[in-house]
C-alpha cells in the first residue's frame, strides 16, 4: 500500500478569509478550475458553503472519487478526504492559508494512497496529481487575484 505526500504552495492578495471562501465553494469550482487530462470536473449536492461533512464527487481520467470534507475551519484550513469506490485510490488533501501582511500563503498538501493492482501504478498516479496539484494552485491564485484588484 504505497503512500505519498506533496506540498504545493502559492501567495495570493487575497485574504486567508477569502481562499477557504473560495475553496468551500465545492460547486463553484467549474468556474475558476477547467478541466484537464486528469480532472474531468466535480459534481454534488455540496451547499454553496460547505461544511464538515459535505459530500462530492469528482471525475478524473481512473474513474470518479468520492469526497468529503472532513475538517473546516473557517479563515485558516479546509481538509478533504476522497477514495474510489474500489477502495484502490485514496486521497487525503489539506489547504491552508495564513496571512503575512499584504499577501496569503496557501499550500495544499496531499496524500495519495494506491492500493491493490493501482499500487504497480503508483509513481505514474503520484506523477499525474502533482502535476494536477499545481495546476490547481495557479488557477486558484489567478482566481483569487483576480477578485483583489
Amino acid at each position: 500500500m504505497p503512500t505519498s505526500t506533496s506540498t504545493v504552495t502559492v501567495e495570493t492578495r487575497a485574504s486567508a478569509e477569502e481562499v477557504i471562501a473560495a475553496l468551500c465553494d465545492v460547486r463553484g469550482w467549474g468556474s475558476w478550475l477547467p478541466h484537464s487530462p486528469v480532472y474531468r470536473g466535480t459534481s454534488g449536492a455540496v451547499p454553496r458553503a460547505a461544511a464538515v461533512g459535505d459530500t462530492y464527487a469528482d471525475h478524473t481520467v481512473v474513474g470518479t472519487v468520492r469526497g468529503e470534507v472532513t475538517r473546516l475551519e473557517a479563515g485558516r484550513l479546509i481538509e478533504f478526504r476522497q477514495a474510489n469506490r474500489a477502495g484502490t485510490l485514496s486521497f487525503a488533501i489539506r489547504y491552508e492559508a495564513i496571512s503575512t501582511g499584504s499577501v496569503t500563503r496557501v499550500s495544499r498538501t496531499g496524500q495519495i494512497t494506491t492500493r491493490g493492482l493501482l499500487a504497480w501504478g503508483h509513481p505514474l498516479v503520484v506523477g499525474a496529481t502533482r502535476w494536477e496539484n499545481r495546476r490547481t494552485m495557479r488557477a486558484l491564485r489567478e482566481r483569487l487575484d483576480a477578485g483583489t484588484r
